[in-house]
């Protein structure tokens, strides 16, 4: 039995399948405790797992002006707010980092974290190793690369893109993390013995090979498990109970009062104009003339909905993705790593409305593995492009017949346990 901290710093997307491996470890023996944003404290507890606060409310941090900034804003803007938002928060959430891992025999990041969990690692002599939800190293294969130069083949230039992102990173975390070393007495890092010292850790990636195969040419010990589901997808829904576990007496009707609908929600997206773009949302919906579920999301998507039946939307403040995303014909997101893996997982076809960070690569993977009409990014998002993927997204048989099959393959996988393997792995060469 070991003393696991794992550090799950980000939005609900980026916290939950991390969630599902700390269940997975305590159930393999293990004290593990989550490091996360303040406003995730009694989500955590709620599924038996401690929790140690990084002194910050994420969703408050997203939405505060320069967070809704970084949301919306271009390749080059969203650095420099990206910058300016963690710079605010470093100092406060190293010290609690160090703090929370007394006593700790590992533990477990991600890119977010690598810089000060690594530096903690170091000086109090443990093992690390990092969590990713995409592919995070470089490599020549395009469907495994970020900003992929030839998304469908491989090339020297998709490597040279992923160490320019590589780069990007370290330009943005590179300052607060030295400030971290020095504070911890360590020497400082450059890019370079930063980018090797992060080339040595072993990686966990939690998504599956089947949508981003593991490429030739990356280490042996940057592995690929399959996704970590919170809530594992379900294979039938036999009783009528069960198909609407977990759902709200008001969505369970809604479900029940008409043919399958679409599902449109953002996430942990939040938006400087809720209001316009839940009116937009309304009338993409009046224009296919689909059912439709909104789920609110950190951006507030509420509006006046008298202009529409209440047979046709039913707006929600959230439900498990893995129930609901089952009952519908096609599910409208933002392209957040969970969302995108329990859409796979449920075999359902996907339009991707991406905001930021990961979610273009995810988009693009959607499109090119079949199961998801061609994306369009937030800030070209207009109440006709939407209704027009919406309607291609419900009538193309073939998207829905590969997504279907795509979850099959996915069902088959244990990724959490497999995970949980190779963290045993490391404790026990530690």
């Amino acid at each position: 039995m070991s003393n696991i901290k794992i550090l799950g710093f980000g939005t609900r997307g980026d916290v939950q399948p991390v969630l599902a491996l700390a269940k997975s470890l305590q159930r393999a023996g293990h004290v593990v405790t989550m490091v996360a944003g303040d406003n995730f404290g009694a989500w955590i507890q709620s599924h038996d797992v401690q929790f140690a606060p990084i002194g910050t409310d994420i969703q408050a941090m997203m939405s505060s002006k320069d967070g809704v900034a970084w949301v919306e804003g271009n390749q080059f803007t969203q650095q420099i707010y990206m910058r300016r938002l963690f710079s605010s928060i470093a100092q406060k959430m190293h010290r609690n980092v160090w703090e929370h891992s007394t006593g700790a025999d590992l533990l477990l990041g991600s890119f977010t974290s690598d810089g000060v969990g690594m530096a903690v690692a170091e000086k109090r002599g443990i093992a690390y190793a990092t969590l990713a939800l995409q592919p995070l190293r470089p490599t020549r294969l395009g469907t495994s690369t970020y900003m992929a130069v030839r998304p469908n083949a491989e090339s020297i230039f998709n490597k040279l893109s992923g160490r320019m992102g590589e780069f990007v990173l370290w330009s943005t975390f590179g300052g607060l993390l030295n400030e971290s070393r020095r504070e911890l007495g360590l020497l400082p890092h450059t890019l370079k013995s930063y980018t090797a010292a992060q080339h040595k850790l072993i990686t966990l990636h939690g998504y599956s090979q089947y949508v981003a195969p593991k490429p030739v040419d990356w280490a042996k010990h940057w592995h690929i498990t399959g996704y970590w589901f919170l809530d594992a997808p379900s294979t039938s829904l036999n009783t009528t109970d069960e198909a609407y576990s977990g759902l709200s007496p008001q969505l369970k009707a809604f479900l029940q009062a008409g043919s399958p609908p679409i599902y449109i929600g953002f996430g942990s997206a939040t938006d400087r104009n809720a209001r316009a773009t839940t009116q937009m949302i309304m009338r993409a919906i009046q224009i296919c003339g689909q059912r439709a579920i909104v789920s609110q999301g950190w951006a507030g998507l509420t509006a006046d909905l008298s202009t529409l039946p209440k047979e046709q939307v039913c707006i929600i403040d959230s439900a498990p993705h893995a129930q609901l995303f089952l009952h519908t014909a096609g599910v409208v997101h933002h392209g957040g790593a969970g969302t995108t893996g329990t859409a796979f997982a449920a075999g359902v076809p996907q339009f991707v409305i991406p905001h930021f960070a990961e979610q273009p690569y995810w988009g693009r993977r959607t499109y090119e593995l079949g199961v998801g009409v061609r994306p369009v990014a937030k800030q070209r998002l207009s109440d006709i492009n939407l209704a027009s993927g919406i309607t291609r997204m419900v009538s193309d048989p073939a998207l829905k017949a590969k997504a279907a099959q795509l979850a099959a393959f996915i069902k088959k996988e244990d990724g959490v346990n497999k995970a949980v393997h190779f963290i045993n792995d490391i404790i026990a060469k530690a």
